[in-house]
């Protein structure tokens, strides 16, 4: 029976252990990744109530979206950390599932502005959407495989791996597009202040 007891409290605190490495891979890396996707130009908006363009726009949506599924993630991510049990882990594999799903979905449902860079845009998107869908595809398997304490153990190893591949896979589809040829979708991208806001700094005027 002691031996038991020591033995679930071994693979709570390795799953605590664990979980506390994703949720700062997460909580950091995707910074970085939304970063590299939207930020990292000085210039700010104009001030006033100006009507963003097409190209502003698509650039708000897309950071938004990549912000929105960093939160999801950490905070599911957290939950388990917080409370490490086989049911908050099976949770957290079911928000992150649900999370990169609504990603894919919201990325496919944006319209590339007609540029001299959209279909290289696009490209990068598409590629990002497949890929997506691959870490969600193993994430589903993981959940569906978990079992047991040392299931649990294995699955947030498993999420841990997972996730820190779709982060580089986003940190990548970023870097594409601040490389974008100089136009309206690179600037709006490198100008944007909601993409700004991602990397924890605000516009400041020179």
């Amino acid at each position: 029976m002691t031996h038991r007891v020591l033995r679930r409290d071994c693979v709570v605190a390795m799953s605590w252990r664990l979980v506390s490495h994703l949720a700062a891979l997460v909580a950091t890396g995707v910074i970085v990744v939304t970063a590299a996707a939207c930020g990292g130009s000085g210039g700010g908006e104009a001030a006033g109530t100006t009507t963003p363009t097409e190209s502003q726009s698509f650039a708000n949506l897309v950071c938004s979206s990549l912000v929105t599924w960093k939160q999801d993630v950490t905070k599911a991510a957290n939950s388990v950390k917080e409370s490490p049990s086989k049911e908050t882990i099976s949770v957290a594999l079911t928000q992150a599932q649900k999370s990169t799903a609504t990603l894919v979905n919201e990325l496919k449902s944006l319209d590339v502005p007609s540029t001299e860079s959209s279909k290289e845009a696009k490209s990068t998107l598409t590629t990002l959407e497949d890929q997506l869908n691959q870490g969600a595809s193993k994430i589903k398997e993981t959940a569906g495989n978990m079992s047991g304490l040392q299931g649990s153990v294995e699955a947030v190893s498993n999420l841990s791996t997972t996730l820190v591949t779709m982060r580089d896979q986003v940190k990548a589809a970023g870097d594409q597009l601040r490389s974008l040829p100089k136009g309206e979708l690179k600037d709006a991208f490198a100008d944007s202040q909601t993409c700004q806001s991602l990397t924890g700094k605000t516009s400041s005027s020179s």
